[in-house]
């Protein structure tokens, strides 16, 4: 795992990218991704910074961050506290070597009430870790489904 001043080597070397980037979202040991949109039923809705979600709904949230990760590096994620302690559900994976693109979060709202997310509020973080031996096929070469997903939820 990466700490603060290692993710900010890495920035300034290109070995991971974070677009934008802002300082006040780098942690200890990572960076929050923030809120770039939601996805209901297939739907994007609007953002006017402001999200309604549906008590007990299923719902995915797209980073509002573009992540690029060279072939040396991967990532995990981890949902913030305070979503987890107001009943959201996320299903977060690992970030495979030399991922490029924005992030999509399938989520669910445990609640029996609405839930109000905020835009470009931070929602989860990512945590870096170096691989110990280069990746020989990256993400784009293995499977790449996602590779260079940019505002999109899902294909």
């Amino acid at each position: 795992m990466l700490s603060d001043g290692q993710i900010i080597e890495l920035l300034q070397s290109g070995h991971i990218s974070i677009t934008p980037f802002s300082d006040k979202n780098l942690t200890p040991n990572g960076y929050d991704l923030c809120v770039g949109g939601v996805e209901i039923d297939g739907v994007m809705l609007p953002s006017d910074k402001i999200f309604q979600i549906p008590p007990l709904a299923s719902f995915r949230v797209v980073s509002l961050e573009t992540i690029t990760l060279s072939n040396a590096f991967t990532a995990n994620l981890r949902l913030k506290q305070k979503y987890a302690r107001r009943g959201i559900q996320a299903t977060l994976s690992q970030i495979d070597a030399e991922f490029f693109g924005t992030l999509t979060f399938c989520c669910f709202n445990g609640n029996w009430k609405e839930f109000e997310l905020e835009a470009d509020a931070p929602f989860c973080q990512i945590v870096f870790d170096e691989l110990q031996v280069p990746a020989l096929r990256g993400y784009s070469l293995r499977s790449g489904h996602y590779k260079n997903q940019k505002d999109k939820v899902l294909k």
